[in-house]
């Protein structure tokens, strides 16, 4: 345990946890595909913040999860290590797991930054708690492997156990063991899988590989369950509270693991969820022929594979324009280094969208110039960001804002509402300032600046940036595709 928590302080550094709110367990089989309802996140203690302190506890976790990555890139640097790690564990979404037999119920994060799928877990009664180091929650929901029929340990020999080991991590525990990696993935091995080390950018755990049967239950009646699935069995953690399915390109992702169902896609249609919304409507997660749209426009551009983040979605982005206006983009965006760092990947754990301090800076002036409503300097200082207005409520709807545009290869191009880029509030964070009917709202710019150092991604596209799009996530042709739509219906 000592040189494990060595490896933790050498690593990584504070992350506060949260506490998860219960989201449901819906499931429905949709033609040749499956479907499941994702749960916006609870915010536990932060349920009582008003709408501008949400906004700003949310552009923190955009920022720290993705700087985590470079923190992490220049400690292992310091130390000479050279290993690429996830983003930062988490999501703005929940959705159900059940393992076993009988089935445990369990919540993780639905994550395409990573490649893992993992839950607290107890191995045997004599330890029957899950550790979690740095994490506010004392009582984590923990799946009991020995209370499981059907839970077995993942062997040496499987493609699996090759695929969580690394070779060319020094801190793999293998290699800290003096394991042989040529013991590893060779038949006939019927020893276990050694326990793992994975890392994230500001968190880690400790587990073993299992197989145990999943279960997902149909809301039109029956179940359907899946065989050997494997997960890690994760003992002990650092500032990991709760399970994250990882839908990264892998052999342990989640959809991965759903055989040709999971095979041909995935794809999402996140509810708009803005700060003084209801943040507990579902949105809908699915899987295989559901998941590939047969009606309507899909814009789709072809998956970009890097060599040093190989579970990441890269997209090739080759321009921005605010208001029919080309912005210049810097090299870092559009190439990757011969380590391996730049581009863009498409994110379902990241709150907000990150660009490279100079394209971020040709964003604000570009909006500066062509919006005509009042500076609020005033919640700009307060929520830490760069650009708020004063902006007419026009009965609750929209006021007209510049087009901002994204353009990826293959003649992709997106085109994102005003309400998906600028954040529009009840003018409510000063209760001592009275409201009038021409500054009865304030809206913020929602796209933050990932600063000009490059390790791993240049920029992401966030979640937030992707609600009311259906997401497809095509693994079979290899691309990416965005289709506008409203959300809340298809979730209904």
């Amino acid at each position: 345990m000592g040189s494990f928590n060595l490896v933790l302080c050498m690593l990584f550094s504070l992350c506060l946890s949260e506490f998860w709110k219960e989201s449901a367990c819906v499931l429905e089989e949709s033609g040749g595909g499956l479907v499941v309802s994702l749960k916006h996140r609870g915010f536990g203690s932060m349920k009582a913040m008003n709408s501008f302190e949400l906004l700003r506890v949310s552009s923190n976790r955009s920022s720290t999860r993705f700087h985590s990555l470079r923190r992490s890139r220049h400690g292992h640097k310091q130390h000479s290590l050279d290993i690429s790690l996830p983003l930062s564990a988490g999501s703005d979404y929940i959705m159900p797991l059940m393992l076993g037999t009988p089935p445990q119920r369990l919540e993780v994060f639905m994550d395409t930054g990573s490649d893992l799928v993992w839950v607290p877990c107890s191995k045997n009664s004599s330890q029957p708690s899950f550790e979690c180091i740095m994490c506010e929650d004392s009582d984590i929901p923990t799946f009991s492997a020995y209370q499981s029929h059907s839970n077995k340990p993942e062997f040496c020999s499987s493609d699996s156990c090759s695929a969580i080991h690394n070779s060319n991590n020094p801190n793999d525990l293998c290699i800290v063991a003096g394991c042989p990696f040529e013991s590893i993935g060779m038949d006939p091995c019927l020893a276990p899988c050694p326990a793992f080390y994975y890392a994230y950018g500001d968190g880690s755990l400790k587990g073993e590989l299992m197989r145990d049967k999943l279960t997902v239950y149909l809301n039109k009646g029956g179940s359907r369950k899946i065989s050997n699935f494997t997960f890690g069995c994760a003992g002990i953690s650092l500032s990991e509270p709760i399970g994250v399915a990882g839908f990264g390109k892998g052999a342990l992702a989640f959809h991965t693991q759903l055989g040709k169902v999971g095979n041909m896609g995935f794809s999402y249609c996140l509810v708009s969820h803005r700060f003084d919304d209801n943040l507990h409507v579902s949105s809908p997660l699915l899987f295989g022929e559901s998941a590939i749209p047969k009606q309507g426009k899909v814009h789709y551009t072809g998956m970009i594979n890097n060599f040093k983040y190989p579970y990441f979605y890269y997209l090739g982005i080759e321009g921005i324009t605010i208001g029919g206006q080309r912005l210049k983009l810097p090299s870092s965006l559009t190439t990757f280094d011969k380590e391996g760092n730049g581009g863009l990947i498409v994110d379902s754990g990241t709150t907000f969208t990150m660009l490279p301090e100079s394209l971020y800076r040709q964003v604000i002036k570009k909006l500066k110039s062509a919006i005509r409503y009042s500076r609020s300097v005033k919640y700009e200082a307060a929520l830490g960001l760069d650009l708020c207005y004063e902006l007419p409520s026009e009965g609750g709807s929209f006021p007209v804002l510049p087009t901002f545009s994204l353009h990826f290869k293959d003649n992709a191009t997106i085109t994102l509402p005003a309400e998906n880029y600028m954040s529009m509030m009840s003018d409510t964070y000063d209760a001592t300032r009275p409201s009038t009917s021409a500054t009865a709202a304030v809206g913020c710019l929602i796209i933050l600046s990932s600063g000009d150092e490059v390790y791993g991604p240049a920029a992401v596209l966030g979640n937030y940036q992707q609600q009311n799009f259906h997401v497809v996530y095509d693994m079979e042709r290899q691309r990416v595709g965005f289709q506008q739509k409203q959300c809340a219906p298809v979730a209904n």
